[in-house]
């Protein structure tokens, strides 16, 4: 079978989920997109690309890219907003600013969910690497509008450091979306589509500094609640018995910020409390409400970790690029190796999970926006090396 063949058979099966339905009935109507729905125009992009594209790629490359345009709006209906035009006409419109994440991780979860689906696009020789490729491509299907020159060499290298075979395909899905619409002014639009790509993939790269072998290793976790970071950790420090480890925790920090500040009263009240999620919770808001004292304390206990030299993991979320910085550039100062790990899960298991824990209770809401916030790290210009950990294997 093709790979276009197969695609089709797969293209089939996802029309019959609940995801595609909710496409067909979100409708942007900008001058963007004046397609029926979304559904309509991630089925003009994919045939666009089938048409035009697909006869000058490798099976391989065809069917990365299909899958890219597939679920690229997938978080579209998730990311909608509806407001009022400022011309005082009353008039409403849908925006859909930051759906690129929200798709990605709406494919991710769609992902972990459907295992003998995506087992079957696996047995075409893929795996949880080409995954991580997909889920990048979908996060950057709108790089149009990237004005800072750093910034832009730091995604070119990225590009071309991450996908490695797979470059192609960014760009092949990157002119696909453009074409495969219905849009106000398209001829130009597609003009300026043309200009980008054929600008930015002829930037040079620039040589990233590489750790020393020797260096030591900081794993920066990414993965919501429930994610299983805990439980890697622990598998971590049983196969390394004998190796000094740091866990950089702000639970912890938390934790020992409002032991350490907290009044006799309030100390009284916290120890009484009748579960740690309650605990937890009275922290959390002590830290919140003294921000700047808990950030310099929090602060000068990772100073302390890299300072030690010792293998340390960064036990957050470290759902964005922004949120993880600090910590990822205090640890490279000390000449640290950065190991990014991520750990996919749907979310329907996540809040199953969060259920059961009695440690900390992250509200139904914060979780969900946490979700949808994950950013795929960004080799090798933000970390030196990517893990995944998948759902199943």
């Amino acid at each position: 079978m093709t790979s276009i063949a197969f695609f089709r058979s797969f293209w089939d099966e996802v029309k019959q989920t609940p995801q595609w339905a909710t496409m067909e009935q979100t409708v942007e109507g900008s001058e963007w997109h004046r397609e029926a729905n979304v559904a309509v125009h991630t089925t003009m992009a994919i045939e666009h690309y089938i048409g035009n594209t697909a006869q000058h790629r490798t099976e391989r490359e065809q069917l990365m890219t299909l899958m890219t345009l597939l679920f690229h709006d997938f978080g579209k209906p998730e990311a909608e907003e509806t407001l009022e035009a400022k011309d005082g006409s009353g008039r409403t419109y849908h925006r859909y600013a930051g759906h690129e994440p929200v798709s990605a991780n709406e494919f991710i979860s769609f992902v972990c969910d459907h295992e003998i689906l995506m087992k079957k696009f696996f047995a075409r020789g893929f795996g949880w690497d080409d995954i991580m490729k997909i889920k990048f491509m979908i996060e950057h299907h709108l790089p149009f509008g990237l004005k800072n020159v750093t910034k832009r060499q730091n995604l070119r290298n990225t590009v071309e450091e991450t996908l490695g075979w797979a470059e192609q395909c960014f760009y092949d899905q990157l002119w696909s979306d453009c074409c495969g619409r219905i849009s106000d002014n398209h001829q130009q639009k597609k003009i300026d589509s043309a200009a980008w790509i054929e600008e930015f993939r002829a930037m040079p790269t620039t040589a990233t500094k590489e750790p020393k072998a020797s260096a030591p290793v900081m794993y920066v976790l990414c993965g919501v609640v429930g994610a299983g970071k805990s439980t890697w950790t622990k598998r971590l420090r049983g196969m390394n018995p004998n190796q000094k480890m740091i866990v950089v925790s702000e639970d912890d920090y938390r934790f020992e910020f409002a032991g350490l500040n907290f009044t006799p009263a309030q100390l009284c009240e916290w120890t009484a409390l009748p579960s740690m999620k309650d605990q937890y919770a009275m922290a959390w808001k002590f830290c919140f409400d003294n921000s700047g004292a808990y950030d310099k304390y929090a602060k000068a206990k990772l100073a302390e970790a890299v300072e030690s030299g010792v293998t340390l993991v960064l036990d957050r979320t470290n759902q964005t690029r922004k949120s993880r910085g600090p910590w990822i550039t205090a640890a490279k100062s000390k000449g640290y190796k950065i190991v990014a790990v991520q750990f996919y899960v749907s979310e329907s298991v996540m809040h199953a999970r969060q259920k059961t824990r009695n440690d900390k209770d992250v509200p139904h809401h914060r979780a969900h926006q946490i979700f949808m916030a994950m950013e795929t790290p960004w080799y090798p210009v933000e970390v030196d090396e990517i893990e995944v950990v998948p759902p199943w294997n």
